[in-house]
Order: C-alpha cells, then structure tokens, then sequence
C-alpha cells in the first residue's frame, strides 16, 4: 500500500500536517480548562471574562480542526481508491486473455465490489485515523508529564490495558473477516447464476429451489459475518471497559494527589482533559488496530491480485503492422487437462477466401479458433503469420488486424453507434455503412433516435444480434474476421440472413466455426474444413 500513498504524496502530507495541528488542538484543549478553571476560582471577573472568550474561540478552531482533517481524509481515500480501480482495469487489460475467458466473472465483481470496500472502510479509514491518533497521544502525554510526571507514568500504565484485547484478538477476526468475505462471494456467484438464468429456471420449474440454496448460503453469509462482528464488539466493549476504568481512575489517583498538595484543582481538570486525550486514542487505537488487523488478509489478497499484472507481464514481441496474407497451422499438437485436442494438425488460411469449419462437439472447433487469434499456444507444432511464427509477434497489433465474433454478442450500455464502434471514435456514415452491409439497414431505421438510440431500451433479436457483431467487424475495416458459430439459435430465415451477409463479404478471409450443415448456408464458403479425430481429415470446395 506503499505504493499508492507514494502516488499521493502530496495529499498524504498535507493531511499529516493538519492532523498535527489538530491534534496540538485537542491536547491544549485541558490547558484552557484549567486556564478558565482558575479564572472561575479567582476574584478578577474581567480576567475570567477574557479567558472565557480565548476559550470560545479555541474551541471553535477545535471544531474547525476536526471538520478539516476528515474532508482531507475523505479525498485522499478517495484518490487511492481511483488509483486502485484504475490499477485493477489495467491488470484485466493486460492479464492473459485465456487466464481471463477461463475466470469466473464473479472474481472480477468481488474484487472491484467486496474486496475494495475492505480496502476502504477496514483498512486505509482506520490507517488514516489512527495517525492522528499518534500526534494527539503524543502530545497530550507531553503536556501531562509537564504538569505531573509521577501521576503520568501510574494513568500511562493503566491506559495500554485496553490496547491488550485487539491484540489478543488479531488473529481470530482476521480469520473470521475473511470468512465473512468468502461467504459474500460465494453468495454473489450464486445469485448472479440466479439473475443469468431465471428464465431457464422458471421454465424448469426449478426457481423455488434454485431460491433455497440461495437462502442458505445467504443464512450462512449471515452467520459468518455476525460471527465477525461479533468478535469485534466484544474487543470493543472490553477496550470501552477498560478505559472507563482509567478515566476514573485519573480523578480518584489525582485527588489523592490534590490532597497531597503535589497537585491543584485546576492542574486535576487540565491532567483528568489530558488523560482523557491519551486514553482516548489508546481505545481509539486499539478499535483501529481490530478493523485494520480484521482486514489485512483480505487486502493482501487484493493487492496480490494487483502485483501479477507487473510479475506475470512478459515482454511484447514485433509490431504486426502488414496485411495479412495467410495464417498457417504447422503440425500443431495441442492437449487440454491430458485430453488431446489436436494431433499433427497442419492447414493454411488464405486471404480473399470465406473456411467453414464443421466437426461434432468437443471435436476442437473453438479451440482451433483461439489458437488461431493466439490466445492458446500450440505445446508443439507453429502457428505462422504470413511466415513468420505467431508467437513472435505483440498480441495487441496482432487483434487490431482481425475482428472476432463469439458465441453470444456483447450489448453495452450506449448507443448503436456507440456499441458498433466499440466506444472508439464515431464516424456516423461509416457506422451507417456497415450496418446496412451488416442488413441492419431497415432494422437502424425502425429506431426512432436512429444511431443515438441507447441499445439498453432496445432488444435485439438474435439474429441482429448476430449481424450487429458483423457491423462491428466491418467497422473496424479488419482484415480477418472470425465467427464463432454465428447461426446458434437461429431459424432458417436468419440463417439465410447471416449467409447472405457472409457471402457479401469480399477482399477478407473469414473464419467460421459452424454447426449447421445447411448446403445453402455452407455454399457462402470456398472451403468446408471437418475436424474429427483430433485432424483435419476432410477438405472440400463448397461451391
């Protein structure tokens, strides 16, 4: 966490230096009590009134001061959460992307929703406070061993008995927070496959029970995280306890010591303020220490999940900055969890022709696919790009020249014009032109803000939304486009649809992955290639 006070450095100062102010504040605070206790009980009425006045003033500089460093705190949390957040979208931008197609999304949920709430409320809140509860403990036990060195050292003794229990406890709730943060993952997995698949579920008839292992893992969340709870308001009674007993005990000590002249009633006030203000942030201390402690294993997971963006990052290769010619498969071998997927496997992809690529299920279609795109590494065997090996090159030039189309299309919260461009600059005529090439023509016009039309008020069928995914392609003007069993789902007519449109397509190489063994559909390609044990074992012209 170094890291991101370093990135503030400023605002991190700053605070610092009003937290000292503010803290000199609160332990002057008994030397003006005792100033006004003496005023009180002396027979000069115009001093009382001037001290009488100096103490409203202060003690609306104290007020002033306790106001200033929570704003400060408050934008200095803030910055490092921004900093976090930002970090954290990087670490996905630069994660390996079959890492990523391979993660359950809802780890990447727990970690901006769950995780980084911790981050906030348990660790750099109680961090923050407890710095300026080190000036007001320094201070005010300056001032008292100033006015009695001996009654310092016995209430000084008694003050650290509440800083005992968060320590006793450090392990117990860190163990139990992190329970209580696993239990609120589990639950947000298991909803989030609730609110994904509730049609399937109603339809099944199997909402009701789906809800109660909904229940009882909400139950269990419950109970963990009262368990945690629990545990904390037990080491803050017991602080809250013990530093009632040392309040107490300042006036019953320090009386004894009034009656033995070592100290007077306005020394007994200033010292029973200033004991206060240094059992104040023991407790104060002791609390912040069991959120802080509470939480350090949750945010080490966090910031571990940070530090694999810097470890795992490996150095790019080439620019990719030709077009592309031919992708070819070079004796590829290739096994997934001991399964072997593809045995010898070689082939070439040329530029200007449309390859269907058929087999059964499991036969290794969409596995052929993300090695083509690099996503998946032959452990044998090369993938060459225009002759060269694919591994050579940087995996971002290399996506800029291909436009992938997957199983189920992607639907942002924009604009059309915003989902075709993929929120990258907006041309509105080139937008225009690739849906109408996309046949989306009639369907643009139906919309009645036209390309400003927001895409979350408005459905699409899954045949546009196969030919949205094409728009996209043709948006980007990429030089490859691949698809990913772009009729699934479809009836014949879109099928025939997303055909026609695929036969339009000129001067590309197209790649798709297809289940349909319609001769019509399948005439739109100049290459039928079947997988079937692990090899491409039949090549055909479809025309």
């Amino acid at each position: 966490m170094t890291k991101y006070f370093k990135l503030h450095k400023r605002q991190f100062v700053i605070y610092l230096l009003v937290s000292i102010v503010y803290a000199l504040i609160l332990a002057g605070t008994g030397f003006v009590y005792s100033l006004l206790t003496d005023a009180a009980l002396g027979d000069n009425f115009q001093r009382f009134l001037g001290v009488a006045i100096f103490a409203i003033i202060f003690l609306i500089a104290d007020s002033y001061f306790d106001f200033v460093p929570r704003y400060i705190r408050a934008k200095l949390v803030n910055n490092i959460l921004h900093s976090l957040r930002s970090e954290l979208i990087t670490h996905y931008m630069e994660k390996d992307l079959q890492a990523i197609m391979e993660e359950d999304p809802t780890v990447r949920t727990d970690h901006l929703v769950n995780q980084l709430e911790v981050v906030e409320t348990s660790y750099l809140k109680p961090l923050l406070s407890s710095i300026i509860s080190v000036f007001v403990f320094g201070f005010s036990l300056a001032g008292a061993f100033y006015l009695q060195g001996t009654l310092t050292l016995i209430m000084l003794a008694l003050c650290f008995l509440p800083f005992l229990a968060p320590v006793i406890n450090q392990r117990v709730l860190s163990n139990k927070k992190h329970i209580a943060q696993t239990g609120k993952k589990t639950y947000l997995a298991k909803f989030e496959d609730f609110s994904r698949n509730l049609s399937t579920l109603r339809l099944a008839n199997s909402s009701a029970i789906f809800a109660k292992l909904l229940h009882k893992s909400s139950r269990t969340t419950a109970g963990a995280s009262v368990d945690f709870e629990k545990g904390q308001a037990q080491t803050y009674a017991i602080s809250y306890g013990l530093s009632n007993i040392v309040y107490s005990g300042t006036w019953v000590i320090g009386g004894i010591f009034v009656f033995k002249n070592l100290l007077t009633v306005p020394e007994l006030i200033a010292m029973t303020t200033l004991m206060g203000t240094v059992a104040g942030p023991i407790q104060t201390v002791s609390e912040l220490t069991t959120e802080f402690t509470s939480s350090k294993k949750v945010v080490s997971e966090f910031l571990a999940t940070l530090s694999e963006t810097s470890s795992s990052k490996s150095s790019p290769g080439k620019p990719f900055n030709e077009e592309i010619t031919e992708l070819t498969l070079m004796h590829v071998n290739y096994r997934r969890k001991k399964q072997v997927i593809f045995n010898e496997l070689s082939y070439t992809f040329q530029m200007g022709n449309k390859y269907a690529i058929i087999g059964e299920s499991g036969a290794g279609k969409s596995t052929l696919l993300q090695l083509l795109m690099g996503i998946l590494t032959p452990e044998e065997g090369t993938i060459r790009l225009n002759g060269e090996a694919l591994t050579d090159f940087d995996k971002a030039s290399y996506y800029r020249h291909f436009s992938y189309v997957p199983q189920r299309t992607a639907i942002f919260s924009g604009t059309i014009a915003e989902n075709v461009s993929l929120f990258q600059e907006i041309n509105e005529d080139k937008v225009r032109e690739a849906l109408h090439k996309a046949g989306l023509k009639n369907w643009l016009a139906s919309q009645e803000e036209g390309l400003r039309t927001n895409l979350t008020a408005n459905r699409l069928s899954g045949g546009e939304e196969r030919r949205l995914d094409i728009a996209r392609a043709l948006y980007r003007e990429a030089e490859m486009i691949i698809l990913d069993e772009p009729t699934s789902g479809l009836d014949q007519k879109n099928e025939q649809l997303i055909s026609e449109v695929i036969a339009s397509l000129t001067d590309k190489l197209v790649i798709v992955v297809t289940h349909s063994t319609q001769p019509d559909f399948l005439a739109s390609f100049d290459q039928v290639i079947q997988l079937k044990n692990k090899q491409i074992v039949q090549q055909s012209l479809a025309n």
